[in-house]
């Protein structure tokens, strides 16, 4: 596994890798996870350069530029001997490990974890970048594997006959069953503070329900990143929202869970996802999902009953959308929340993981047959 980001960082990149590659390990295969040694959202300081957890092999990389491109040329030292190179992410290691692929040998898969269009910077620049030297790199890889249907409807693209979909995996153990026990005008937003979750809109939408049944409330918990706490911390106070807001950064699994005790609705006014990981452990804590009428979201709705999707551009309209669904929502409240909890096992790791073992095995016995036709070492 190849992966700008691991553990310990926290994000649904780092969760991904880390569940696969446990998962597989727990099997009896031998894991490698090749990252950078410094969290692009940490304190500076590097990590250890190898390390061992939950029977994975970690080897951290110094690197240089910036974290939307890192360079990182080390790690051609650590492919070794493996059967497949498994890149996580549309980023330099795509790219290097595409162009080093005649002096590496190994095969290639990838999976696109929402590419790099989670924002509308330097967009036009982008879709140059994607259609030339994305588009280019991607012949390398014997399986690009899309993470949700919006990265399968980009990447038909540049590469439609080696796309295949498998949605990430999530932990549905870790907040099972965690929402409040009763219906509350209480909506919940966890997660990075990326450019692309928009959790900013969230404030004036909130004062839009208020306008409509003061007792609406809302818990943001997550991390800096694009958008700060010190900048939602702003906007609470501007739209006179101070009391109806609660703002919790660096939470861990245990907070989080206790914070979700407290709330009946899962809330993203995401501008893109390639997925959407925070959805699925909010339906299997039983959250009742108000998502943004975005591509990766619309699959959601669905299987998801109830669910809402909204226009975060249109705060008034999404408030009248939002106060109607807690009035059905009520009227049968432990009967729903049950169901999402069931809905969300679909997304367990052990079949996802059944899929890309399957895709290793293929994609490593053609790697065999090209070494064994040119005389090469074979990898079985």
């Amino acid at each position: 596994m190849v992966s700008r980001q691991f553990r310990p960082g926290i994000g649904g990149l780092e969760d991904a890798v880390f569940n696969l590659s446990r998962t597989l390990a727990a099997r009896g295969h031998s894991i490698r996870v090749v990252t950078l040694d410094r969290l692009f959202r940490g304190d500076g300081r590097r990590l250890a350069a190898r390390e061992t957890m939950e029977g994975i092999e970690v080897v951290r990389l110094p690197w240089a530029g910036s974290e939307r491109y890192p360079f990182a040329p080390g790690v051609l030292r650590h492919l070794g001997s493996a059967d497949v190179v498994h890149v996580h992410g549309i980023d330099f290691f795509f790219d290097f490990l595409a162009l080093a692929r005649l002096g590496h040998g190994r095969p290639l898969v990838a999976t696109t974890h929402g590419g790099f269009f989670h924002s509308g910077f330097a967009r036009p620049a982008k879709v140059v970048w994607f259609h030339t030297v994305t588009r280019l790199s991607a012949r390398a890889y014997r399986r690009i594997i899309c993470c949700g249907v919006g990265d399968g409807e980009t990447f038909s693209a540049i590469a439609p006959s080696r796309l295949q979909v498998i949605e990430n995996g999530v932990d549905t153990a870790k907040f099972r069953n965690a929402a409040a026990p009763q219906a509350e005008r209480v909506l919940m937003y966890f997660g990075r503070l990326s450019a692309n979750k928009n959790t900013p809109q969230l404030m004036p939408l909130l004062a839009a329900l208020r306008k409509r049944h003061p007792g609406w409330r809302l818990i943001v918990a997550g991390r800096n990143w694009d958008t700060t706490f010190a900048d939602l911390e702003g906007l609470v106070r501007n739209y006179d929202l101070t009391d109806a807001v609660t703002l919790v950064p660096e939470p861990d699994d245990r907070q989080l869970r206790n914070l979700m005790g407290r709330a009946t609705y899962f809330i993203s006014p995401s501008l893109y996802e390639g997925f959407g990981l925070t959805t699925v452990e909010s339906l299997s804590a039983g959250l009742v999902p108000v998502l943004s009428d975005i591509p990766a979201f619309r699959r959601f709705v669905r299987f998801a009953d109830p669910s809402l999707l909204f226009d975060p551009a249109d705060p008034t309209a999404s408030a009248a959308a939002i106060e109607a669904l807690h009035a059905s929502v009520q009227e049968r409240y432990p009967a729903l929340r049950a169901g999402l909890v069931t809905s969300a096992e679909q997304f367990a790791w052990k079949a996802v993981a059944d899929r890309h073992e399957a895709i290793y095995r293929t994609v490593a016995k053609a790697g065999q047959w090209q070494e064994d036709e040119c005389g090469g070492e074979s990898h079985g």
